[in-house]
């Protein structure tokens, strides 16, 4: 099947599977007992959990953190912290990857190989000057090929490590992954000029994982404005929101203009949807605008209200590249889904029309 793709586009870029949230959920236990030695999901005051629609975990240790009154017993230095928190992760992972029972449900690691440092401090509670614990940051970086390498975007990891270097607290929003496979690129990379993470200068802080708002079309460019003199897009893995479903993690190029941003697909196995919307009469038509993939999608359109989503959930609508929509304020949400790749993406909008034609 990938064959197909080979003739149009230009090479290969690494895509990743990713465990299924809900497998990693089930699993919660077994993962909680080769980690932090619990029994239970709440144990003590030690708690637990990983998300069932995102993978995110999450785990606190209340009898230790926010709980030292002193800030006695912490590690001396940024360099012991690091060291500490690598240390755990790496023993994570093993754990992890030793377990016969969680291999056999797909999980064959929690955490990936390339972490760099975002931030490292002392963290102080709200009614002490000193420090609780230490606090150390991971952003993700992934390999594209055997040249380039990216980070990740929406993918964070905090070590929480309180007295004598224990690990006393872990979130991640991390998902982890199964395997990997070749995509191929939609243009000459050499072309775009874009901007990878190969180097440690490059390395930025994670961002909000939600995808840009895009207004199209957009307004033409000043003539005093060169259009030529624009920042090249960064290339990068787009982690999708903890609401989100998502199979694959593939790179995206991003491209910074001002306050806003554009999002392209940059493989195969890439998605980029946007929501846009039209006055038709009475009533106001939103319209699936898809880029990437094949081009052979499936639709899903659904809708929530604030005054509702309790006690009715998103309702279903359509299932075309279209919905008409009466007048009103609709949160809207668009699921597209590559036959070929099997590649989902996900995006929402406020659409508010008010029944006035422009």
């Amino acid at each position: 099947m990938p064959g197909i793709f080979i003739n149009s586009h230009f090479g290969s870029v690494r895509v990743y599977t990713l465990v299924d949230p809900k497998v990693l959920a089930d699993n919660a236990i077994p993962i909680a007992r080769e980690l932090f030695d619990l029994r239970d999901l709440n144990e003590g005051n030690r708690v637990f959990s990983i998300h069932p629609g995102s993978g995110y975990l999450f785990y606190a240790d209340y009898n230790e953190l926010w709980a030292n009154k002193k800030g006695g017993k912490l590690p001396s230095d940024r360099r012991t912290v690091e060291k500490a928190a690598r240390g755990f992760i790496e023993d994570a992972n093993k754990k992890i990857s030793g377990s016969r029972a969680l291999r056999q449900e797909g999980i064959p690691q929690l955490f990936p190989s390339d972490l760099r440092v975002v931030w490292i401090g002392e963290v102080a509670s709200n009614s002490s000057s000193t420090g609780d614990h230490w606090l150390c940051q991971f952003g993700v970086y992934l390999a594209a090929d055997s040249n380039r390498t990216a980070r990740v975007e929406g993918a964070a990891i905090d070590v929480r490590l309180g007295g004598d270097g224990k690990i006393i607290g872990l979130s991640s929003t991390w998902r982890p992954m199964s395997g990997d496979r070749l995509s191929t690129e939609p243009a000459d990379p050499s072309e775009l000029d874009p901007i990878y993470a190969d180097a440690e200068g490059a390395i930025r802080a994670p961002r909000v994982p939600t995808v840009p708002v895009i207004d199209k079309p957009k307004v033409p460019f000043s003539p005093l404005e060169d259009p030529e003199e624009t920042t090249p897009p960064e290339f990068l893995f787009w982690l999708a929101d903890e609401a989100a479903p998502q199979k694959f993690l593939a790179p995206i190029l991003l491209r910074h203009d001002g306050h806003e941003g554009e999002v392209t697909a940059a493989s195969r196995h890439s998605l980029c949807a946007e929501i846009w919307e039209r006055t038709t009469g009475t009533q106001v038509e939103v319209l699936a605008v898809v880029t990437g993939g094949s081009g052979n999608y499936e639709y899903q359109w659904g809708s929530w209200s604030t005054d509702s989503i309790f006690s009715e959930g998103v309702k279903t609508l359509e299932t075309s590249p279209t919905v008409s929509l009466d007048p009103g304020v609709h949160n809207i949400i668009l699921q597209v889904k590559d036959k070929l790749t099997e590649a989902v993406v996900q995006t929402e909008k406020v659409v508010f029309f008010d029944g006035r034609q422009d």
